[in-house]
């Protein structure tokens, strides 16, 4: 922020708990300027790796954030691209143990949950690629998948369940039926509220929104060119996407989560957000810019219910100087994450 904005801001702030105490609590409503979610993927492919300590220490770190909310992975594998199969590796696909533990643990520290089952194909083709051979097989293999960590999720009373991530192949209309029948199937046994996590490129298309209850986007939206992007070009960049998801969203109806946004802490990091096999140098100010950007772009919306970033690890020492991937632990990022997540409220006089 413009250091003569924050000292408006701070002057303005300062004013209003003066008036506030001299008028007393009922003198000024106070209104929330922060995201309903707040979070992050907590993430892990072990596993035991959410019950080791490690994991206990990361998630405390990530709640000294401000952080309210956990979008916990668990991924199950295809074979192919073509597989008809999803199925929980053994040594890769969190178990239902070491998910408890996670779950037990974020509570005790204060943070809600969001249960993120993922697919992931063993042919490293992306999950939004896939083409089952038998569409009715995988389909009813996804639905067992799911309805399995549902359960899991209604009997520990998670707040939020998520029934897919970036399907674009298959969340068209010609698939509405299938998915019809996978989400009645996970209402059936879990009575909390559902999302879908669409790709950048693939919510306007995905035919089954109106069985949900959030939007969700994996908003991996490039925004810049620029080797080390200012944080207003980045700002004025999110505009047309804004614009265009706000003409969307009027046909919807329905609250925005970005279920999934992160910038790899590279050169060029908000060119091409969701890849993460490009080859380039370390820099931290990238990502930070990026992140401070989207708090700019989108704090003050009230369609917007709030993001979870890509990717909080399963380890306190992940990240740091020298680290090209996508987490802010213990990079730039991480400091813009809690400036913003730690924010108050803002309480002003009715007019």
């Amino acid at each position: 922020m413009d250091s003569w904005r924050h000292a408006v801001n701070t002057f303005c702030f300062a004013t209003l708990v003066i008036a506030f105490q001299v008028l007393g609590a009922h003198a000024f409503p106070c209104t929330s300027t922060q995201f309903a979610f707040r979070g992050a993927n907590y993430t892990s492919w072990s596993s035991q790796e959410y019950a080791t300590p490690l994991s206990d220490a990361s998630l405390f770190l990530l709640k000294s954030t401000g952080a309210n909310y956990i979008a916990l992975l668990v991924t199950g594998y295809m074979d192919r691209a073509d597989s008809a199969e999803i199925y929980a590796d053994p040594l890769r696909t969190p178990s239902d143990p070491s998910l408890l533990h996670a779950m037990q643990v974020a509570r005790s520290y204060g943070l809600k949950i969001m249960l993120k089952p993922h697919v992931d194909s063993k042919d490293g083709v992306w999950r939004g690629s896939i083409s089952p051979s038998d569409i009715e097989a995988w389909f009813a293999s996804y639905k067992r998948f799911l309805v399995h960590y549902a359960v899991l999720a209604a009997k520990h009373e998670v707040e939020l369940f998520c029934v897919g991530t970036e399907f674009r192949s298959l969340s068209g209309s010609e698939f509405r039926a299938h998915w019809e029948e996978v989400i009645g199937a996970v209402r059936q046994v879990y009575p909390g509220p559902l999302v879908y996590a669409a790709n950048w490129d693939e919510y306007s298309s995905v035919s089954f929104w109106d069985l949900l209850d959030y939007v969700g986007i994996d908003a991996y939206f490039p925004l810049s060119f620029a080797k080390t992007p200012r944080v207003s070009e980045l700002v004025q960049a999110w505009g047309f996407w804004i614009a265009t998801l706000e003409n969307w969203r009027a046909r919807m109806r329905k609250p925005v989560i970005f279920t999934e946004i992160g910038y790899r802490s590279i050169d060029y990091a908000a060119k091409e957000p969701w890849s993460w096999v490009h080859t380039a140098s370390y820099n931290p100010e990238a990502q930070a810019n990026c992140y401070e950007a989207v708090f700019q772009a989108f704090l003050g919306r009230p369609w917007f219910a709030g993001l979870f970033f890509w990717n909080w690890l399963a380890n306190p020492h992940a990240g740091g100087v020298g680290d090209l991937d996508y987490t802010p632990q213990n990079k730039l990022a991480q400091d813009v994450l809690t400036k913003f997540f730690k924010e108050g409220t803002a309480c002003y006089q009715v007019p």
